[in-house]
């Protein structure tokens, strides 16, 4: 056997080693990954399931690249009632918008009414647009989404995950219509700790949606669950 013939089997020797650890790495990360989710992202055409990735804007809402249903394991529930949930993705918050202050102590929350006040069945209001701050946070920012849950828009509710991991609140109807002038967080939900990102889902039995409240270790808490209590 030649010298090159033997030094072509010793490449191709570290290459296949080197396919097979990838491999083999790749397993051990998504068996060990602490995700929410069981199940495939897929379009929801008859007849033409394809998988797709999930993309990460980097403002804790995700982006799909189609219609989607994946299934979360309820089973990582902690305050579960035996609800079934579904990862979803609603345009909920025609016309709101809110922005996280550099100092991450305080959110500009803008609510364009000739959007929201339809949904919100609120005509009192003069203004198209109308901006407000909250600023009684004692800790700093590390995320905000606006999610919702139960039927109707009267959930929708602003959420603060604070930098311990605990989570503040905002009613967002309740709160404009109590004290309009003064906009505020009602303050940490209670018996929540650890969050490290926020969820939209369907829930199946209650016939509407709700906001996950995800772990590290891949538990979460139904937020709507909660806050319907409250």
């Amino acid at each position: 056997m030649s010298k090159n013939n033997s030094r072509k089997k010793v490449i191709l020797s570290v290459i296949v080693a080197a396919l097979v650890l990838i491999v083999v790495s790749m397993a051990y990360y998504i068996s060990n990954d602490n995700v929410l989710f069981s199940g495939n992202i897929k379009t929801n055409q008859k007849g033409n399931n394809k998988e797709y990735n999930l993309v990460n804007n980097g403002n804790n809402q995700n982006e799909y690249s189609s219609n989607f249903d994946l299934t979360v394991d309820s089973k990582k529930c902690i305050n579960s009632k035996g609800e079934t949930y579904t990862l979803a993705f609603y345009d909920n918050a025609d016309g709101l918008s809110i922005k996280l202050s550099e100092d991450r102590r305080s959110v500009k929350l803008n609510i364009n009414w000739s959007l929201f006040g339809p949904l919100s069945g609120s005509s009192a209001w003069s203004s198209n647009i109308e901006s407000f701050t909250i600023n009684n946070f004692s800790t700093e920012i590390k995320d905000i989404y606006i999610g919702g849950y139960g039927q109707d828009i009267s959930g929708t509710t602003i959420l603060y995950l604070m930098s311990d991991g605990t989570v503040e609140y905002t009613p967002l109807l309740e709160a404009i219509t109590s004290n309009r002038n003064a906009i505020k967080s009602y303050g940490k939900i209670p018996n929540v700790s650890g969050v490290v990102k926020f969820y939209t889902a369907d829930a199946m039995q209650l016939g509407g949606v709700t906001i996950l409240a995800q772990k590290a270790d891949g538990t979460f808490y139904d937020l709507g669950l909660i806050l319907l209590e409250k």
